[in-house]
């Protein structure tokens, strides 16, 4: 007959695997975390308004727009967002978000055209970018490239992104910045907005960067 006493664990014994394992979770967390502070651009958190004293050049990148045609950020003010067709959450609703906040600006000021910059080229085609972002709006307008391409426009801008662990090749999620950015009449970085966005918070950093500007 075996005895009882053989199959309980010491308490001590309890806790130390405990421990063990809350400490192997927290590590993990703060690999991970690491790895995407790593990543991140030079940008605050936490729904801040940032205007550029001074517009900053972005770089000349060869994109094209959900017609095909080659892209300019040039011409008005423009809304910039870094996202992708398959992502779950923050593009559509940061695209909603921003939707909402263009019918709530005030009279003296310009509304912006807004421009999805894919960073999922393998993906995203400018038919299938085309038809996302009229969902949204007729007049947003999708932007896609080469990796080559979009990391260049996206890094001169101070965005980041990379493709998350997992997944096959058409199945797979990207990690990118989430902050709205605000470009001049002549293509320059005016600000831009960071996240989390709520309609207000957009419509206040857009019309704060764009009367700085006057």
């Amino acid at each position: 007959m075996t005895d009882i006493n053989t199959n309980r664990r010491n308490p001590r014994t309890i806790l130390a695997y405990a421990i063990t394992g809350i400490t192997a979770a927290v590590l993990g967390v703060l690999v991970a975390w690491a790895l995407l502070e790593q990543s991140k651009p030079d940008i605050p958190d936490g729904g801040s308004t940032v205007a550029l004293p001074q517009p900053r050049d972005i770089a000349a990148a060869q994109l094209v727009d959900e017609t095909g045609a080659p892209a300019s950020l040039t011409g008005g003010w423009g809304m910039v967002f870094y996202g992708f067709v398959h992502c779950p959450d923050i593009c559509p609703q940061t695209l909603h978000l921003i939707e909402q906040m263009v019918g709530k600006l005030p009279a003296d000021v310009p509304e912006p055209t807004v421009y999805l910059v894919s960073v999922d080229p393998a993906r995203d085609t400018p038919e299938i970018l085309g038809e996302y972002v009229r969902a949204f709006n007729p007049k947003f307008k999708a932007l896609v490239g080469t990796d080559v391409e979009i990391k260049k426009i996206a890094q001169s801008m101070g965005a980041a992104y990379f493709r998350a662990a997992g997944g096959d090749d058409e199945n797979y999620n990207m990690n990118h910045t989430a902050a709205v950015f605000i470009v001049n009449p002549e293509g320059k970085l005016a600000g831009y907005s960071n996240a989390p966005h709520t309609v207000e918070s957009l419509k206040t950093s857009y019309s704060q960067i764009v009367k700085a500007a006057k």
